[in-house]
Formats: C-alpha cells, structure tokens, sequence
C-alpha cells in the first residue's frame, strides 16, 4: 500500500532508556588529539591582575566569556524525556509549503521488539501528532533516516531510524572519518530535463567538528557535534555520543535548530508531603467544593498510580467515610502531546483509576463517584511550553 506522508521533522530517539537523564559521575570521553579542547584561553590572553590561586584550578581570567558547560556525553535519554525543535521552511514529501512550526517529541517506554517508541506532535500550521518506533535492527544497522510523518500513524517504519538518533552504523563511520550510504523518505526527486535537479541523498562524509548550544531544563549548554554533509549538500550536526547521536541540527531536507530538552527530575514526593497535599484537597472540597492536584502521578503513558499518590488519597477516602453523603466527580486532564483520542483514552483511565483506588481501598460504594476523561480539551495553561503542558496534567475532585 502506497504511504500518504505529512511533510517534517524527525523526532527524538534514544538507545538506552533505563539510564539516567544526566549522568553526573560518567567518565570523560577519550582524547582526541585532532580536535583542540574547547574553552581554553589563548597564550596571549592579558594577565589578569589578581593571580588565579591554586585552590581555584582552571578558573577562567578575569573579563574572560563564561564557559557553558559541556553536557556532550551528559545527555541520555530517558522515558519521558521531552524534545521540542523550531521547524523552518516546513515541507510534505510533494515539497509543498508548510511553514515554521514546533516538533515536539516524547519518548516512552520501551516495546517488544522496538528500541525505541515516541509520542510526537507538531504545532499548527502542521498540526499533526502520532506515535513512531524503531525496530532493534533499524537503530544497530540502517542507513535510513526519517524526516517525514503521517498525521495520526502509529507505526514502526521498516529501514529507517529517526533524526533523533543515526544508527550505531552511520555513527561509526561517521566519528571514524568514513564514507557511508545515506537516504531518506522523502522529499520527491525533481527532475528537468531527464537529470535530477533536486536529487535524493545517496552518501554521507564528515567534514568536521563544531560545538553547539543547545537547552537542557532551561539551562544553556554546549555539545560537540560532528558535522556532516550528504553528497546532495545537506548537512547535519551530529552529536558526537555513542549512546545518543542525536542530530542537532540540520538544513534537509527541511531546517531545524538545536532543540530545547526537558527531562524531568522531580523527586516524588515524600510521604508527609502526600498526607499534606491530600489534607488540602480535603480542606478545599469542605471550602470550595473544588480541588485541583497535580501531585497525582502515575507512571509514564499509564494509568498506573505511583506509591506517592496513596497517600493523598487515602487523605480522600477518610474524608468520605466521615460524611456518608458526599460523593466525588473525579476529573481527568493531560496535555495535548500525542493527539484528541490518546488523550481522551489516557485521562478516562487515569480518572477511573483514582475512583478504582478509593472504591477498593476505602470500601466505598460506587454509586458515590463519576469519573470522566476530558484530554486536553480544557486547558488552564498554553500547550506551547514545558511549563504549560505540566500545569495541564491535573486530577481534578468536584465535591456532589
């Protein structure tokens, strides 16, 4: 069956989901004596006029440009792990005119068989969202790269990896200096006069390194990149680590810029921080009839409730035991990541397991409760931003 595609941008991958998101303590990258290290000064910079002590190695000399960190070998993804990149000059595989747009991608958990599976939207005027897994074989050995997606597709796409992560192949020959086959899925091959006009890439070569920006949790920080161009004359800036070669940027056959990524790192909340939430939500309905908590969590792309969220709810069901006449309309709502009917299916589940929770727990008879999933349906933040789509996800108790 022929593939209808919605024109853009690839998404974010990852080969290790079960490490951490920073890793602190990883040990230095091996030298490369070809490639200065960056942030030193040059030998002619002007003596600064206090002497660097020697309980302040490496300081850098008065009046000198902060260094931003190096988080090159510092990044890995994890499950829900979030990358947001700017879209330029937006195109479908027909090369018909998108526009600028936002690419946001989440990782989940990882399937059978897939070494990696997203969630991934994209900002009107593409307006699109869907689900993409890479097979195990993809992501060790293809030479491949998807830039295109189809709205609503949930798919593994045989052959291909993802501009989030080259494969290990492509990776390789790439950091040794080699040459190596590279395609894509689109766009359409221009032709004039029997000869291609806009030719399909067909190799790759590495023509250097650079150091890249790029934001980690609102924080600005630098990567090394190797930068790499095709024999049509794309080019990609690739991030020089085995376990994350991310493409950073790239310029086809669509532009993208260096993304913002957001892992988060929130610990769960303690168990007296729990009872005291779940004191307030109580507090609330007896005042206001209303309570709104995003302290509710549950597992990634799950309706399973994590052990933090007990307690607050078992704040809930002593609540209901001490007035027999109240009843509770438990509200689910998410963020507008992965589409309207993921959405509505996910926070319908997440709704009725809190009413499951307090049903099975507290013994509480059922015709007491409702429970309804409204998605993203109603927003009390904008979904553009990290912060807004975290206000977004909420469990809400309306008081019967």
């Amino acid at each position: 069956m022929k593939r209808k595609w919605q024109g853009l941008i690839g998404l974010l991958v990852l080969p290790l989901l079960s490490s951490p998101a920073i890793a602190d303590n990883l040990p230095p990258p091996p030298s490369n004596p070809a490639v200065p290290p960056g942030g030193s000064l040059p030998g002619n910079a002007t003596p600064a006029p206090a002497p660097v002590l020697p309980s302040q190695p490496g300081a850098p000399a008065p009046g000198a440009p902060a260094t931003l960190p190096d988080y090159t070998t510092k990044i890995n993804a994890k499950t829900g792990m979030e990358l947001t990149f700017s879209i330029h000059d937006g195109i479908d595989t027909h090369r018909k005119p998108i526009g600028d747009y936002q690419f946001t991608a989440i990782v989940e958990p990882k399937a059978p068989d897939c070494a990696l599976s997203y969630k991934w939207t994209m900002s009107p005027p593409a307006e699109a969202a869907g689900i993409r897994a890479i097979s195990r074989g993809d992501l060790h050995s293809s030479k491949e790269t998807s830039f295109f997606y189809q709205d609503k597709q949930e798919c593994t796409l045989d052959g291909f990896t993802s501009i989030l992560r080259v494969s290990d192949y492509l990776y390789q020959h790439l950091k040794a200096g080699l040459d190596s086959g590279f395609g894509s899925d689109g766009p359409d091959v221009v032709m004039v006069n029997h000869k291609a006009e806009r030719p399909a890439p067909t190799t790759i070569h590495k023509v250097g390194q650079e150091q890249v920006e790029i934001t980690v949790n609102n924080k600005q920080v630098e990567v090394n990149t190797i930068k790499a161009i095709a024999d049509n004359g794309w080019q990609y800036w690739i991030l020089d680590n085995a376990r994350f070669p991310l493409m950073v940027k790239g310029d086809g056959p669509i532009r993208w810029d260096a993304p913002t990524i957001i892992v988060d790192e929130t610990p769960e909340p303690t168990p007296k921080a729990s009872k005291n939430e779940g004191k307030r939500i109580v507090n609330d309905l007896k005042k206001k009839g209303i309570a709104t908590t995003r302290s509710i969590l549950f597992d990634f792309d799950s309706a399973k409730l994590k052990p933090s969220a007990k307690p607050i709810l078992n704040e809930l069901i002593g609540y209901l035991k001490s007035d027999g006449k109240v009843g509770l309309s438990i509200e689910g709502h998410t963020d507008n990541v992965g589409g309207y009917d993921y959405n509505i299916k996910l926070s319908q589940r997440r709704a009725n397991a809190v009413r499951d929770y307090l049903l099975k727990t507290g013994h509480v008879n059922l015709s007491r409760f409702k429970s309804k999933g409204y998605g993203y349906t109603k927003p009390v933040a904008s979904n553009k931003t990290a912060a807004g789509r975290a206000l977004n996800r909420r469990v809400v108790f309306v008081k019967l």
